[in-house]
């Protein structure tokens, strides 16, 4: 008897423990629909909180940006990012059919997402609109292909986010060709992924993330190694990053245009060095070609696919090569042999120098008319949907 007290006492704090839980924190809808990743994927918040909205009654036309941070927005802060803007942009544009509809805007966008990363990124948002209300109906995505991702000094891998592998298990060509191991292995089985569901009705394994959230601000993981590095900086005594203070002077500070900031043309040398499309190590041609494959056999998502603009005022003749404007032709020609709507934002003369924060992002004016591209190609893709 004595030897069970132990672990009897473990079992009834545990019980104890999960009682607790479930009394103070609600349940975390984010797990329960994703129990492979319960501290988080991509960006999951955004895609539930879509998904909550689709359910509703109220007429709207939803646009949902796929890609990776220019259309994150990541250097903006709030009311100064394409989610933020681009409804009023856009609300002015609509069609005779969406008139009076609101128009709302979400970002399922993340830094540094490939071709492959959007690609998974939007065959989970495909299934999950699937189970909605509405569908999708009343629905356009916008998907970016960022020229850099193409380039020798991105090959080194073909995913940045491998938590998202599992939406392409179904294709184990597509995987091999990505140089991605399949994910039917380890914590992927089939027997893992049902205990991984079973276990995320628990409370114990649910609440991890929203308990991080709640003493951490966010995974633990990064919080602890981010406290390191500080640590570490100021053990060798170097000086911090420059902290961006608050109100009119941090978005000041925020808005520097790239002139303004250290930015030196032979930084960027190797992100304009391409493969050949064919190359067996160009995962993001590969990667791209089954995008817009899985878009062509999904015509009822309506989607605008668009070629991220480059800052030429501080890339200058590193964007005037052949390599450099066949990339953009053929990223083009692959979009529109599938039928799908190109929209090619590089050199548009709207965009000026003082637009850019760096060789590709945008102060608050430059998202302000990238948003206005974007809207008039987005009303122009739905009046044609209505004449059909």
């Amino acid at each position: 008897m004595r030897r069970t007290r132990p672990f009897l006492f473990a079992l009834f704090f545990l019980a104890l423990l999960e009682c607790a839980l479930r009394c103070f924190l609600p349940v975390d809808e984010r797990v329960l629909l994703d129990a492979r990743n319960p501290f988080g994927c991509f960006a999951d918040d955004e895609l539930l909180r879509l998904q909550k909205a689709r359910e509703s009654d109220t007429p709207a036309l939803d646009v949902v940006l796929v890609g990776d941070s220019v259309l994150a927005s990541v250097e903006n802060g709030p009311g100064e990012r394409l989610v933020d803007l681009l409804p009023l942009e856009l609300s002015t544009r609509l069609p005779t059919a969406y008139q009076g509809r609101s128009v709302r805007v979400w970002s399922v966008s993340m830094s540094a997402a490939r071709a492959a990363d959007q690609l998974a990124a939007l065959k989970i948002l495909y299934d999950r609109l699937r189970t909605t209300r509405k569908g999708t109906r009343d629905l356009v995505v916008v998907v970016s292909s960022n020229l850099l991702f193409f380039s020798k000094r991105f090959s080194a891998e073909s995913m940045n986010y491998p938590c998202l592998s599992y939406a392409l298990a179904d294709d184990g060509l597509l995987l091999r060709r990505l140089g991605m191991p399949t994910p039917n292995k380890g914590l992927w089985t089939t027997s893992d992924a049902f205990l991984s569901q079973v276990a995320s009705h628990l409370y114990l394994f649910q609440q991890r993330r929203h308990l991080a959230e709640w003493l951490a601000g966010g995974p633990l993981r990064p919080r602890i190694r981010e406290g390191l590095t500080r640590a570490g900086r100021r053990l060798h005594g170097q000086h911090q990053a420059e902290v961006v203070p608050q109100g009119a002077l941090g978005a000041k500070l925020r808005n520097r245009p790239w002139f303004e900031r250290e930015h030196r043309r032979e930084s960027f040398v190797t992100h304009y060095q391409y493969l050949p499309s064919r190359s067996p190590l160009a995962w993001n041609w590969t990667a791209t070609r089954a995008l817009v494959e899985f878009l062509r056999s999904h015509r009822d998502l309506q989607t605008l696919v668009m070629v991220n603009p480059h800052n030429h005022f501080l890339i200058g003749p590193l964007g005037e090569t052949p390599d450099y404007r066949n990339l953009v032709t053929e990223i083009e020609r692959t979009v529109q042999g599938a039928g799908l709507v190109a929209a090619n934002y590089d050199r548009r003369p709207e965009l000026r120098s003082e637009h850019f924060l760096d060789i590709d992002h945008f102060t608050r004016d430059g998202n302000q008319v990238l948003s206005s591209l974007i809207a008039t190609d987005v009303a122009a893709l739905l009046s044609a949907t209505e004449r059909q």
